[in-house]
């Protein structure tokens, strides 16, 4: 029996270029020029800081550890879309 596979592993770039494949182009240039800007706001990173901080002293709660994976999934998410709205905006014109 045949049956069609998909790759073992997806990478969020791919799923990114999947999901941003469904936008018209206007859409993207559009989406893609607020995104390029999108960044946490003061507070978020100074509790990043902090949490770092607590972090490489090794006095971290159980909580904090959680906060902070929390705070670095949306960074690396951030940067993703920030890079990919970058790629795109010096790929296609304006």
């Amino acid at each position: 029996m045949s049956m069609s596979s998909a790759p073992a592993t997806v990478t969020e770039e791919e799923i990114l270029s999947h999901t941003i494949a469904t936008l018209g182009q206007d859409h993207w240039q559009q989406l893609a020029c607020l995104l390029s800007e999108l960044k946490l706001p003061a507070p978020d990173l100074d509790r990043v800081d902090s949490l770092l901080e607590k972090n490489r002293s090794a006095v971290i709660t159980d909580q904090e550890r959680l906060d902070l994976d929390k705070y670095l999934r949306v960074g690396s998410f951030l940067d993703l879309l920030r890079a990919r709205a970058s790629r795109e905006l010096t790929r296609t014109p304006a």
